[in-house]
């Protein structure tokens, strides 16, 4: 029932995931298509709120969403940053430098007061037993954020790349 499983998940989730493998900027190029396949296993469908708000700037984040339906509002001091529309072509993941590189969010990401939105939740205890498996997926996951965000390995701000901010 393993590839039944997979198969589901990949026809469910598969064009979300694919985001984070060929969107600018995305942290998962590279993976390898049996890993992407295990990962759409552990995701789970989460509805959230207009005006929820998903995480907590400052938090470090125990949980990695990806965005499915709806708009999402990243705040820093209550002024928007940025909103990510799950229908541009960005990559859809919320909370990734907090999720990855144990980092404090650097952002407050709340549901957009307009709609509702439907996210696909990776628990860290799911993608630690991951990384079990396929180490090596892991570490093209943390050497794609580093480059993209210019953080270290523990979250800190690499001044030497110039980057070490939130996507444009």
């Amino acid at each position: 029932p393993d590839a039944l499983t997979q198969a589901v998940a990949e026809c469910m989730y598969g064009r979300t995931l694919n985001k984070c493998q060929t969107a600018q900027g995305a942290l998962m190029r590279g993976c390898s298509q049996q890993f992407m396949r295990v990962v759409a296993t552990k995701l789970r469908e989460e509805y959230y709120r207009p005006g929820e708000l998903l995480l907590k700037e400052g938090d470090v984040s125990f949980q990695l969403l990806f965005l499915v339906a709806g708009t999402v509002n990243y705040l820093h001091n209550n002024v928007l940053i940025k909103s990510l529309d799950a229908a541009s072509p960005d990559v859809p993941m919320v909370g990734e430098v907090a999720f990855f590189v144990g980092a404090e969010q650097p952002y407050k990401v709340t549901v957009d007061e307009q709609g509702y939105a439907k996210m696909l939740k990776l628990s860290q205890d799911d993608y630690m037993q991951l990384t079990k498996l396929y180490p090596e997926q892991h570490e093209l996951v943390l050497s794609n954020i580093l480059a993209v965000y210019g953080v270290n390995r523990i979250g800190e701000v690499d001044e030497s790349s110039g980057s070490g901010h939130l996507r444009d």
